[in-house]
């Protein structure tokens, strides 16, 4: 009688191993076909995320001006580096361009590209943005770089230019470039114009 209910309890528990043994390959068959189903269904979500981000990232934030080189789609951040590494543009080009897209840049593009223009501009190069600058046409946070860079480069370009400026009372550096002059050539005498005073100093110079 004991080695029948030895012999049914082994037989109880073979069974229980084997519903075991099927019940995990069930589980593990049923996972793979779930994942399988749901992988291209992932990568398919990612791609048109990643499609969705670039798009974001081409967006433009705002309307380029006439003529520009630039198609609709270019983000503003990145105009400055196309007409940087533009090599067909000479030195001279690449300020002219950047200049023209000035009003189109937000105050930090402004200032990064006041940078570029400054460096890469000789005298005769910074004709282009010195007569903009003498019109107040140039966005303040540049005009505040480039009249700083003018200070540095030859007489010939600087008293002429700072003349102009101070010739004109509601010219934001028109106060800087009195001072200036006033300093180099003392302050006109009743009559004079800074433009006509430099003329007549320059003439007891020669």
């Amino acid at each position: 009688m004991l080695k029948n209910l030895i012999l049914k309890w082994w037989y109880t528990l073979l069974i229980i191993a084997l519903v075991l043994v099927i019940v995990i390959f069930w589980e593990i068959s049923t996972s793979a076909v779930t994942n399988s189903d749901s992988r291209p269904a992932s990568k398919q979500s990612h791609g048109q995320d990643s499609k969705n981000s670039s798009n974001q990232m081409a967006e433009y934030h705002g309307n380029p001006p006439k003529n520009s080189p630039f198609p609709q789609n270019v983000a503003v951040e990145d105009k400055v580096a196309a007409i940087l590494g533009d090599q067909t543009l000479t030195p001279s080009d690449v300020v002219k361009r950047l200049v023209e897209e000035l009003p189109q840049f937000d105050a930090l593009t402004q200032e990064e590209a006041a940078q570029h223009i400054a460096n890469l501009s000789d005298d005769q190069t910074a004709m282009i943005w010195v007569k903009k600058m003498i019109s107040n046409q140039l966005p303040l946070p540049v005009a505040e770089v480039l009249f700083n860079n003018l200070l540095s480069r030859s007489e010939e370009l600087v008293r002429p230019t700072l003349a102009a400026i101070a010739d004109q009372p509601n010219h934001p550096q028109q106060s800087e470039s009195s001072q200036i002059l006033d300093s180099l050539i003392g302050f006109p005498q009743p009559g004079f114009t800074w433009k006509d005073w430099l003329k007549k100093q320059s003439q007891y110079k020669d």
